[in-house]
């Protein structure tokens, strides 16, 4: 056999060998379509996760405005009750200053008449 010989058998080749190479080249484009479906896919996923975790991020972020409002609310809280506190012990020391004055001011008079 020649060598010319060998290249015409390749291509004289039986018809099961051909429809094998056809199935499984199909087999293959199957295959191909079918994974770029799962890329896209997660592709998608990862395009959602992205969205999510950016509105994790906004939502964080808004969390951490109200905290932060909260907490100065609170504080604001405290001042008032403090002041509040504050204007209750001044009128409760004014007031027994008063009933010290008036007591002194009756021990004088008890004092006079005794005299």
């Amino acid at each position: 056999m020649a060598e010319g010989d060998k290249s015409d058998c390749s291509s004289d080749e039986p018809s099961y060998v051909k429809d094998a190479k056809h199935l499984r080249k199909a087999h293959i484009k199957e295959k191909e379509e079918e994974l770029g479906l799962y890329k896209e896919k997660y592709e998608d996923s990862l395009k959602k996760i992205e969205c999510l975790e950016d509105e994790v991020q906004y939502l964080r972020r808004k969390l951490n405005y109200f905290e932060v409002r909260e907490r100065r609310r609170e504080r604001e809280e405290k001042k008032k009750q403090k002041l509040i506190e504050e204007e209750v012990d001044i009128k409760r020391r004014v007031r027994l200053e008063e009933e010290e004055r008036a007591r002194v001011k009756e021990e004088i008079k008890q004092r006079k008449k005794k005299e």
